[in-house]
């Protein structure tokens, strides 16, 4: 049987209101070391927020830290079931060109979290992009 994305998922999932600042995004990402914030309400996705989107789309633009993540997420949601194989989650990041899904269930709840880094050691163990993806993981 094929490996699923709710067996490798990051459960740990850092999650933000729509009427967050910009600046407590940056901050979490900050003291977590992560690069995104998911924006869900009441565990419900409103989005994600990068630390590309808030470059972008706030430093930028000459927008305060006080900016609402509302107001500047992406919101092309790009989500995966805990029940879909890694390869048709690997298949649905190539295709839109990025490197973490959302893993949803229900509609819009959220469950997790599937980066490249999840996929890799499973996708291509032995390889130097998972050996490079494990040793993040040790840091």
């Amino acid at each position: 049987m094929a490996p699923l994305v709710g067996d490798v998922m990051t459960r740990a999932v850092c999650m933000l209101p729509p009427s967050s600042t910009v600046t407590d995004a940056a901050r979490v990402m900050r003291d977590q070391d992560i690069g995104d914030v998911v924006v869900a309400e009441d565990g419900v996705l409103h989005g994600v927020v990068t630390d590309r989107d808030i470059v972008v789309r706030s430093v930028a633009e000459g927008h305060e830290g006080g900016l609402l993540l509302g107001e500047m997420l992406s919101r092309q949601l790009r989500t995966v079931s805990p029940e879909d194989t890694l390869e048709e989650a690997a298949a649905r990041m190539r295709r839109a060109a990025v490197r973490r899904l959302v893993v949803v269930e229900e509609g819009l709840r959220v469950a997790g979290v599937l980066s490249m880094d999840d996929l890799l050691p499973q996708l291509e163990p032995g390889s130097v992009a998972a050996e490079l993806s494990h040793r993040r993981e040790g840091r």
